[in-house]
């Protein structure tokens, strides 16, 4: 087990999180909150929430805001782009509303979460915003070459397995769910 040492930040004597961890829990919480080790406090109110590391804002009059006041950059200005609903999800169509059942979900087209310009955010049901996510996890994975420890999968599946990593690496839709 490594051993804790002063935390990295100058003028800092705190003990750090862990041995791999250069921060004391203050600055890994300014990190993780703000993006900085060394933020005290945003100056332009956004913060970071929770493990998503989406971008937050207190709007605690904003039709979107739950109890605690803070809503999702993206959340408001796709509100912002088009209105209260309901609105069509932008991969299948089927209707959505943002508290509605299904509820809208915020899709970002280029899987960058912290790109909140309005022409990168549409409109998309759970099932379609979920789907592209994992999509967008495999070509991830296939860049990096995962993929290619498969010596203990069944090649049938294995198969269907790449092929899917392959059309995601191409942006193509998957069009059968992997089983196997």
């Amino acid at each position: 087990m490594a051993q804790r040492t002063a935390c990295s930040i100058d003028g800092c004597s705190n003990l750090t999180r862990s041995g791999a961890n250069p921060w004391c829990e203050k600055h890994y919480i300014r990190w993780y909150r703000h993006g900085d080790p060394l933020a005290t406090m945003s100056n332009d109110g956004v913060s970071f929430a929770g493990r998503n590391r989406y971008q937050a804002v207190d709007a605690p009059s904003h039709p979107l805001a739950p109890p605690c006041g803070k809503v999702y950059v993206h959340r408001l200005v796709l509100w912002d782009k088009l209105g209260r609903g309901p609105h069509p999800c932008h991969w299948c169509g089927k209707q959505v509303e943002w508290l509605g059942d299904p509820p809208l979900q915020v899709d970002h087209l280029d899987g960058d979460k912290a790109n909140n310009r309005p022409a990168n955010l549409v409109a998309s049901c759970a099932q379609c915003n979920a789907g592209r996510a994992g999509t967008q996890r495999l070509a991830g994975r296939a860049a990096t070459g995962w993929h290619q420890g498969l010596d203990g999968v069944r090649p049938e599946r294995r198969e269907r397995m790449t092929s899917a990593v392959g059309a995601a690496a191409a942006g193509r839709p998957r069009l059968a769910p992997l089983r196997g």
